[in-house]
């Protein structure tokens, strides 16, 4: 690498430790050898006794002792200017949002980001997780995030990938494709009261029209038992905890059905779709964490984690990792914020955990058997595929 380039990488803030290190020894020694030439004019001999000779002689050191006054000054403003833009530079870096701030990665994709990346996907994409995310210091305030998820019922992955500048991500679309991976309109959007049906008298009703449940039951039974259905339920009335567990036992005790998602309501005004995956398929990061303070946050961890104890545990967790992650939130430049969060997870406290529905995956008669059951209101099959090898 040429000097000039060195010096360019040491202005922008993008040299490492070890270049930083060579240019400002480089700029040690030009101030050393400097001096050192000053130095050596002061005390040279005079030239011989003539005195137009000699008159020269002073007028040359005079005119080199201030050019070099002044290449010593240059050479110290340079290094002031430096200093100070890098300086600068640095603090503007560490004054933005940085993925990786936090707990460092073991294996690569495994840290600050990916801890973050998993909890709000968890909490906000039904039937996504968060396998891998990762941060790549580009420049000042600069990263280059790449995030990778799994849809748990075609068993794909999928990479994003997008830029976080000056403290936030570039790409609000690709935030809300990652990581706010919302039903659109389904029965969890109905109940949440998002969506509406008129009837022909005025009249609103929050579940969906009679007649598209039933197109989608017939569609139902015209699948080969092959088939794997995806489909979102809702419940008549909302479930504790544990009223869930005896439920989630009942439906899933012949392991061809998988709930994917429980959705729990967040309080008053709350809108959004939120809720936890129940299996521990989740975040799975190994002590990346303070247990005492986020217990569960991994759902695996949990001596029970198939529990109404562990899901009321895990749950809270992390609405108060994410909740503390003030600067992830802001960000995201999303409407999810600490005081939200705070408040759901004050709302849970005081009422407890109540679901009012759930994502789940099973053979069209095991789906069909589900809405069968008297505690379920409405279901929207939300995607289908003809047997478990194909995707």
């Amino acid at each position: 690498m040429s000097f000039r380039d060195l010096m360019q990488r040491y202005q922008d803030g993008t040299a490492t430790e070890e270049e930083r290190g060579q240019f400002e020894s480089e700029l040690e020694k030009y101030e050393a050898l400097s001096e050192f030439a000053a130095g050596q004019d002061e005390g040279a001999l005079l030239l011989p006794d003539e005195r137009e000779r000699e008159e020269t002689g002073r007028v040359s050191r005079a005119v080199r002792r201030r050019f070099l006054r002044a290449a010593v000054l240059a050479a110290a403003l340079v290094l002031v200017v430096l200093g100070a833009v890098f300086g600068g530079v640095r603090l503007y870096d560490l004054s933005c949002y940085n993925p990786n701030r936090g707990v460092a990665e073991r294996y690569g994709g495994d840290g600050q980001f990916m801890l973050d990346a998993a909890v709000v996907t968890e909490l906000f994409s039904p039937g996504f997780v968060t396998s891998s995310a990762s941060a790549e210091h580009t420049g000042p305030g600069s990263y280059q995030v790449s995030i990778r998820q799994q849809n748990l019922f075609f068993g794909e992955e999928e990479t994003f990938t997008g830029f976080v500048s000056g403290g936030t991500f570039a790409d609000w679309s690709m935030v809300n494709q990652c990581f706010f991976r919302q039903p659109v309109v389904n029965a969890l959007q109905w109940k949440l009261g998002n969506f509406a049906w008129q009837d022909t008298d005025g009249t609103l009703s929050f579940v969906p029209p009679d007649h598209t449940q039933r197109e989608q039951e017939q569609q139902l039974r015209e699948l080969p038992e092959s088939a794997r259905a995806l489909a979102y339920f809702t419940f008549h009335d909302d479930l504790t905890l544990e009223e869930f567990e005896a439920f989630y036992r009942e439906v899933t005790q012949e392991g061809g059905s998988t709930i994917f998602y429980v959705a729990v309501r967040g309080g008053e005004g709350q809108h959004s779709v939120l809720g936890f995956e129940p299996t521990g398929t989740g975040i799975i990061l190994e002590d990346k964490y303070d247990e005492e303070r986020y217990p569960a946050l991994e759902l695996a961890n949990h001596e029970n984690p198939i529990s109404a104890g562990a899901w009321e545990t895990h749950f809270k967790s992390m609405l108060a990792y994410l909740a503390d992650r003030e600067e992830f939130l802001a960000a995201l430049k999303h409407n999810l914020n600490p005081t939200e969060l705070s408040y759901v997870l004050s709302h849970v406290e005081e009422n407890g955990v109540q679901v009012y529905g759930f994502l789940m995956q099973g053979r069209p008669q095991e789906v069909l058997a589900v809405l069968d059951r008297e505690e379920i209101q409405t279901m929207y099959v939300e995607n289908a595929r003809l047997s478990p090898l194909s995707h």
